[in-house]
């Protein structure tokens, strides 16, 4: 299970979009700092308590613009995204780069918001026609379904008080 947890981790880190035909929004997906809460592949969740035992680093995911960024083995992984908001549901085109390689591997997926929670459910396939249709795998599908939750962002902490006069 650890295996197929690290697996996924690692499709949605390496992450780094294709342009997609049709319209690319410039804004993107709500930028911060996310972790992630909830894996489903082969239509079977991963069990909770598997995930909880993942570190922080490994489920965390750092959203830009155009970037999401995770660290694996210590390093971070950056890849870049774009998305397509009037299709519906709306779609996110990916390229990772395959370490190693010249080729890189290209995802197709759909995602939806609700709040500060984020679910992306994606297909690595050469062909877009392969995008999921749904927010569902199926058992021997390649589909991977990744809910992350927003951290909070952190209060600025106030100026100092400026220090008395001296006397």
């Amino acid at each position: 299970m650890r295996r197929v947890f690290s697996t996924a981790l690692v499709a949605m880190c390496a992450l780094a979009i294709e342009a997609a035909s049709g319209r690319d929004d410039k804004k993107g997906l709500p930028e911060g700092a996310y972790t992630i809460i909830a894996i489903e592949i082969g239509g079977k969740p991963i069990p909770k308590d598997l995930l909880d035992k993942a570190t922080d680093a490994e489920r965390a995911l750092k959203i830009t613009s155009d970037t999401i960024i995770a660290t694996k083995g210590g390093k971070d992984d950056p890849a870049t995204y774009t998305i397509n908001s009037a299709q519906m549901p709306p779609q996110i085109n990916m390229t990772a780069k395959r370490p190693g390689s010249s080729k890189d591997d290209k995802m197709y997926g759909i995602y939806k918001l609700d709040g500060d929670t984020l679910t992306i459910c994606l297909v690595t396939s050469d062909d877009a026609k392969d995008r999921p249709a749904e927010f569902k795998t199926a058992p021997n599908s390649q589909a991977v379904m990744m809910t992350l939750k927003r951290n909070p962002t952190p209060a600025l902490a106030p100026a100092p008080a400026p220090a008395p006069p001296k006397k």
